[in-house]
């Protein structure tokens, strides 16, 4: 059943309602002022039976529309004949008002050509009981007036249909827009517990937690902003507006990342509610976790740069005491693009920077500060630990590197300063860069520690 057929069925009800319940009033008043006698003939009952009959089977949905009005000219015809009262006559006109519940045009002129033959057959056939202070000439105003009501009823119709359309068509485009957007509008109600999702939540969230709505949705917080959400929620159901980003987790380990603004509307105790608009920006994160990857790692390599460099050596600086910086500087490292290309040369660097990472641990870090310049930091370890390792980086990248059927061997002068409480990660960049001209100056290729 289409959605036009499915408005018209339903109105169809209504109005079969109304009628019925309008009969049975006036059945019972007729009966209390006129007697046992008013319930002949059963007209109302015959033409309300025959309309529910064909409601019920849901057959000839339009037609049916059109009987019932045609049925309530039909009751009144009755009614006028049988009881030819003024009140009876303007009661008739309720059958043109009853018509516009339709909103069709055709309908409204269907029963305010009805009324005008119902008008002209009280008005001639029972003159005398109806108007009998009446000039037959006053017939031309009932007319006008009819017709006044008709054409009132159809541009009225005609306003609100294209109104309606027009609503429609705006709610269509928000739809789409919320659903092209990931945005998604709830209202939770704290009196029933209740929540309107106004958007396809299925576009929102993770398989296993859409069909459960924002019921259970906190069981998949991402641990690490549960504590955040807690406090948010606290804050909201004291009546503060909040926005607030957090991630959520699906079985499979899938990260989702959704803003929401919760906006409290209190100012009903009785109807006390949480709206919110809720908005996946697991792509925006995405681009920010890229852009800030570029702002921080060295494109060449993959390495940080000596901007997160300055990162990890303030979170370091806090945790432990024991600290040793290295510098790496590659002997002749011009030779290489000279000779080969700097196409070949940024290949070496490739697997160098590969070959010192190697050795050192995933809490340590590696950094890419210039040319052939490399800054490692290795933490909580005795400086004998440190001469293996860095002895062990040194011995790794003086084996010869093959590149394009080239077989390039290169060393590596290396400065090693020792961090004291208080000291700069720029100070221990010097010291240990001085260090490792030591080396240069005493013939390349060694490692020197500096206090």
């Amino acid at each position: 059943m289409g959605k036009d057929i499915e408005l018209v069925y339903q109105r169809n009800k209504w109005l079969l309602f109304g009628l019925a319940g309008y009969y049975l009033v006036s059945l019972v008043v007729n009966v209390a002022v006129l007697g046992i006698s008013a319930l002949f003939p059963p007209v109302g009952l015959i033409l309300c039976s025959t309309l529910a009959l064909l409601i019920y089977k849901k057959t000839y949905i339009k037609t049916t529309m059109y009987l019932l009005v045609l049925f309530i000219f039909l009751y009144f015809f009755y009614l006028i004949t049988d009881y030819p009262f003024l009140v009876n006559y303007v009661f008739m006109w309720f059958g043109l008002i009853l018509s516009s519940v339709y909103q069709k045009i055709s309908v409204i002129i269907f029963a305010g050509i009805l009324s005008i033959l119902l008008t002209f057959y009280a008005f001639f056939g029972f003159h005398e009981e109806i108007f009998p202070n009446v000039v037959y000439s006053d017939i031309v105003y009932l007319i006008l007036f009819c017709i006044f009501i008709t054409v009132y009823l159809v541009f009225s119709t005609r306003f609100t249909s294209r109104l309606r359309e027009k609503t429609q068509r705006d709610e269509e485009k928000i739809k789409h827009l919320l659903a092209n957007a990931n945005i998604m509008t709830f209202s939770y109600d704290l009196n029933t517990g209740e929540t309107v999702i106004n958007s396809n939540l299925k576009t929102m969230l993770p398989t296993e937690i859409a069909p459960k709505g924002l019921i259970q949705w906190k069981e998949y917080v991402h641990p690490l902003d549960l504590e955040k959400i807690n406090q948010a929620e606290q804050e909201i159901q004291q009546g503060a507006e909040k926005v607030i980003e957090y991630r959520l987790l699906s079985q499979e380990g899938k990260q989702t990342w959704l803003r929401c603004h919760f906006i409290p509307i209190f100012d009903n105790p009785k109807q006390k509610r949480i709206d919110g608009i809720l908005t996946d920006i697991t792509e925006e994160k995405l681009q920010e976790e890229k852009m800030e990857n570029l702002a921080y790692q060295d494109p060449l390599t993959g390495l940080p740069n000596r901007s997160f460099l300055a990162k990890y050596f303030q979170k370091a600086d806090a945790e432990v005491e024991k600290l040793y910086l290295f510098f790496i500087d590659l002997d002749s490292f011009k030779e290489v693009n000279d000779t080969y290309g700097h196409y070949i040369g940024d290949q070496v660097l490739k697997i160098i920077a590969k070959r010192i990472q190697s050795w050192i641990r995933e809490s340590d870090i590696l950094s890419r500060i210039g040319g052939d310049e490399f800054v490692g930091i290795l933490k909580g370890l005795s400086k004998e630990d440190v001469g293996k390792i860095i002895g062990r980086i040194q011995e790794s990248l003086a084996e010869p590197i093959s590149i394009d059927k080239e077989l390039i061997t290169i060393t590596a002068s290396i400065g090693v300063s020792l961090y004291h409480p208080g000291d700069e990660l720029d100070k221990l960049i010097i010291n240990a860069d001085k260090a490792m001209y030591m080396v240069k100056q005493s013939g390349k290729n060694d490692i020197r520690f500096i206090s």
